[in-house]
């Protein structure tokens, strides 16, 4: 199977928080709106020391760093990038079990990363009727396509412009793409 890397769009709609963190894989944060606060404990393990994030600048979190993510204003986007993909299992966190909104959380996360069917939750390889994808067949693929109306891809490389599909301001800067190149 192949979980080399994960990535999304995340959008927080009002100021929050998530717990203390601990990562098992490196992880890119490159926020698109509003900023996040980094929280950690770079050189002195008695003092917490703090890094803003705003929009349009990306932080590299090392695996096996320990940080709070805080989101303090409202309407922040961010693609997180994660290498290897984003599983639960790699993600410790501190939760405080008496908060219901953490919980929360917590549970969505588990629920998405078992759906039957979603390849994120896939970290074997299942035959076929299992409701999994084999991602085994796809294990040499080295690039991402994102299919797009050649027009529109002529003309922005004429005029040296960043391509962009018609869709991507409507659905939150956001777009799609596949690995699979007859899709």
């Amino acid at each position: 199977d192949s979980d080399a890397l994960s990535l999304a769009l995340v959008s927080i709609s009002q100021p929050a928080s998530e717990p203390w963190l601990t990562i098992q894989y490196d992880e890119y944060l490159h926020v698109t709106d509003g900023k996040i606060h980094i929280h950690h404990f770079e050189n002195s393990a008695d003092r917490e020391e703090i890094l803003t994030v705003s929009a349009g600048q990306t932080v590299l979190i090392r695996k096996g760093t320990r940080f709070r993510p805080v989101f303090p204003v409202g309407n922040t986007k961010y693609i997180p990038l994660c290498l290897p993909a984003f599983c639960p299992e790699r993600c410790r966190r501190e939760d405080d079990a008496s908060d219901e909104g953490i919980r929360n959380v917590v549970d969505n996360l588990q629920s998405l990363h078992e759906r039957p069917g979603n390849d994120n939750s896939n970290h074997s390889n299942s035959g076929s009727g299992s409701g999994k994808i084999d991602n085994a067949k796809y294990d040499d693929i080295r690039k991402i396509y994102h299919m797009c109306q050649k027009s529109l891809w002529e003309e922005s490389a004429s005029k040296s412009r960043a391509y962009f599909p018609p869709t991507f301001h409507k659905i939150g800067k956001f777009t799609h793409a596949t690995a699979v190149p007859e899709r």
